[in-house]
């Protein structure tokens, strides 16, 4: 659990930095991209307001709410994750519905490299879990933490700055899809596993 919690506050505070200049790197490698990312207007203070409405603010509740109030948090924890799950699921329903044709065009060119981030976020975080000397329970916290963070964040920063792109959106909608689906599963089946 502290791991869990230490990774995502790390994660959150890098990404107010981190997530305008990657978007802006990673659009400036592709010509077709850079084009269109030179008409798409990122102002900064919209962006660290959306990353702190969406990760900053909810992250440090909880971990005040911890804190402060422990017993408190342990009576809440499961009806905070399962409303936290309703909601997610509501909004990712709406966003389906909503681009199920750019998600049904996109679907199988971007598939494939969806699973392989799945994949490879999974083994990051496994691999560096194991280098870190964690144990095995770590690991996972590490590995479901590394696959799971940034996919909230994805479909909001889609949705918010690129509403015009529905590709963008669509595929982090299917990415969110993937990502959740197989994390879900893995988690369930490692929860099985006992160490």
């Amino acid at each position: 659990m502290a791991t869990s919690i230490s990774m995502t506050t790390i994660s959150t505070l890098f990404s107010i930095v981190l997530t305008p200049l990657l978007v802006a790197f990673w659009a400036s490698m592709n010509p077709s991209t850079h084009a269109v990312f030179q008409n798409i207007s990122m102002d900064p203070q919209r962006v660290i307001l959306t990353l702190l409405i969406m990760l900053v603010i909810p992250v440090t509740a909880g971990m005040i709410l911890r804190a402060k109030r422990p017993i408190t948090a342990n009576l809440i924890r499961g009806t905070v994750r399962l409303i936290a799950g309703i909601i997610f699921a509501v909004i990712v329903a709406v966003l389906i519905g909503s681009n199920f044709k750019s998600l049904a065009l996109l679907a199988p060119t971007a598939l494939f490299p969806v699973l392989c981030t799945f994949v490879i976020a999974v083994g990051l975080g496994w691999g560096i879990g194991w280098l870190a000397g964690l144990m095995a329970a770590e690991r996972r916290a590490v590995a479901i933490e590394v696959a799971f963070q940034n996919v909230a964040l994805a479909i909001g920063l889609g949705i918010a700055f690129f509403p015009s792109l529905g590709g963008i959106v669509a595929v982090s909608i299917l990415w969110g899809i993937v990502h959740l689906t197989l994390g879900f599963g893995l988690a369930i089946v490692w929860n099985r596993i006992n160490l």
